[in-house]
């Protein structure tokens, strides 16, 4: 599992999704703002989030990630949106994919003290390489046997609005055929209500939809009791992982639930941005008890970046309402409806209509509990928060590493 050397690190990964997706390999670069001194291996770019950029930070980054032409970025922001929006370009592979908007049309990005907002252009080379991944996630789900045929319909509404444009043909592969939006709308539940099961999966939510178990084995099951929440039961460093297999319209979604651990060695969590294969690539948030935290991850074909973790007391036994925002390439935690640390930036995974619930134990041999009550999800996004903005000392340029 790639993560941050230090928790209090706040990271921009900026390998490719090939590169995400390569377990047990050290390898790729991430922006990371940082209140530490720079380890060794690190460049530092910048002492603080408004220096000037030199020539020397230009030429190491460009050196480093093999940009093909001369840097001349003045200060980091300009840094950032350089990377994200000329030099991502998803058909290339040479860095992370560009920044993609949030649901009112603004691409978005912090990183430590750095936070910017502007309106999407629709010309230009950030442009086309934005429309790359429109129109593959737009392919995806067309050729996809697992998903509604008007769903691709769905889509091309939602981003007709995002994008402010009319032609909603631009969004759609010149080998396709031309087809018309269809208005979007959904809104997911399931409040564990339709009595005991063995194990979750194959079981009819209340809304009607069903749970699909994606990973996990025997000893690590959900199942609903009188108490009327989904219960997990794991041991031996198991997990478990169910999926609710109804699409929503936009990728531009939430998800939430109350999560509750019985000791500190079991995690309960929520996840987002998950299409219908069996592919494990998706985002996710865990309720940690034992270091009292909240954990943002992302998944590439099941291997494990930690992007972010957020302090928040997680007492044993007891029920957390945890709401998890995907809003473009922004992410974002709430607990009881107050943000918890600040917004996230990652660009990988942009595809993704399904999201779920999961479970993992991290103790050997004692069995461990816990539980997720009213699960729901929705396209209509949380807005607002209190912004929480830590002092950062440095930005740093540096390799990945991993950690177990």
């Amino acid at each position: 599992m790639w993560m941050p050397p230090d928790s209090r690190d706040r990271v921009i990964d900026l390998r490719n999704l090939e590169s995400c997706g390569t377990p047990e390999v050290q390898q790729g670069y991430a922006l990371i703002a940082t209140p530490r001194d720079p380890l060794p291996g690190e460049t530092l770019l910048a002492g603080a989030f408004n220096d000037s950029l030199s020539a020397k930070a230009n030429d190491a980054l460009k050196n480093a990630l093999q940009i093909p032409e001369a840097l001349a970025a003045p200060t980091l922001p300009d840094l950032i949106n350089l990377l994200l929006g000329i030099y991502s370009d998803p058909s290339v592979g040479l860095i992370c994919p560009p920044l993609i908007p949030d649901r009112s049309g603004n691409i978005r990005c912090k990183l430590g003290e750095i936070a910017f907002a502007y309106r999407c252009p629709t010309v230009g080379t950030q442009w086309e390489n934005i429309l790359k991944v429109l129109q593959a996630d737009y392919r995806a789900v067309k050729q996809s046997p697992d998903t509604p045929n008007d769903l691709h319909r769905k889509m091309l509404a939602v981003w007709q609005r995002k994008y402010g444009i009319e032609n909603h043909e631009v969004f759609i592969p010149s080998d396709l055929p031309k087809e018309t939006p269809v208005k979007p709308t959904t809104t997911i539940n399931d409040t564990f209500d339709v009595g005991n099961h063995v194990d979750l999966s194959g079981q009819a939510s209340s809304d009607g939809w069903t749970w699909n178990k994606i990973e996990g084995n025997a000893q690590g099951l959900f199942r609903t009791n009188t108490q009327v929440y989904a219960e997990c039961a794991s041991v031996n460093n198991n997990r478990c992982h169910y999926r609710a297999d109804q699409d929503l319209s936009s990728t531009d979604h939430y998800v939430q639930g109350s999560c509750m651990n019985n000791t500190g060695t079991m995690f309960t969590g929520l996840f987002a941005r998950k299409d219908s294969s069996a592919t494990l690539t998706n985002y996710d948030i865990q309720l940690r008890s034992d270091d009292d935290l909240l954990r943002i991850r992302k998944r590439v074909s099941g291997t494990i970046t930690t992007l972010q973790d957020n302090a928040h007391t997680a007492n044993n036994a007891t029920f957390y309402l945890i709401k998890f925002v995907v809003n473009g390439t922004t992410l974002q935690s709430f607990v009881a409806g107050s943000q918890v640390g600040t917004d996230l930036t990652d660009s990988a995974i942009s595809a993704g209509l399904r999201c779920g619930i999961a479970g993992i134990c991290n103790h050997v041999s004692l069995p461990e509990v816990g539980g997720i009550e009213n699960f729901e999800a929705s396209d209509e996004l949380a807005v607002g928060g209190p912004l929480f903005r830590p002092a950062l000392a440095h930005s740093v340029l540096t390799r990945g590493r991993l950690n177990s």
